[in-house]
């Protein structure tokens, strides 16, 4: 199947309804880096110190995937996307696991956006809290 939807980028600098966090490291794309929660700020910290990571970007463009549930493209908007000193590229989605609990639909969406990073040849990670 050919998606035809194209990504836009998710602009969390002023949203009112999240924690946005800021974080001014080196390796981001552009500093300081915006983050909907402590949880994405400490990860930052975690993607500085790793000497496997080139750089990181908070908020990438986002993957259009297909929902047969909903019959239609949609697009999910991963939380990092890293790129790596060997060149490879990695998608992360980083979440409190009592999200996850509240989200009936999200291990669904999950797995059908991982499989549009595959399908890019990328992949798409899910860190937790835990």
């Amino acid at each position: 199947m050919v998606l035809t939807k194209q990504p836009i980028q998710r602009q969390i600098k002023g949203l009112m309804s999240k924690s946005i966090c800021t974080f001014n490291g080196s390796k981001g794309n552009v500093s300081p880096t915006y983050h909907e929660s402590p949880l994405e700020r400490d990860f930052c910290y975690y993607l500085e110190f790793d000497k496997s990571v080139l750089c990181y970007e908070a908020q990438p463009l986002g993957l259009i995937y297909w929902n047969p549930v909903k019959q239609k493209e949609c697009q999910y908007t991963p939380d990092f996307k890293v790129r790596f000193i060997d060149h490879r590229e990695c998608y992360y989605e980083i979440k409190f696991k009592s999200d996850i609990t509240r989200s009936s639909d999200f291990e669904n969406i999950f797995e059908w956006a991982k499989t549009e990073a595959r399908r890019q040849g990328s992949e798409l990670e899910l860190i937790t809290d835990e």
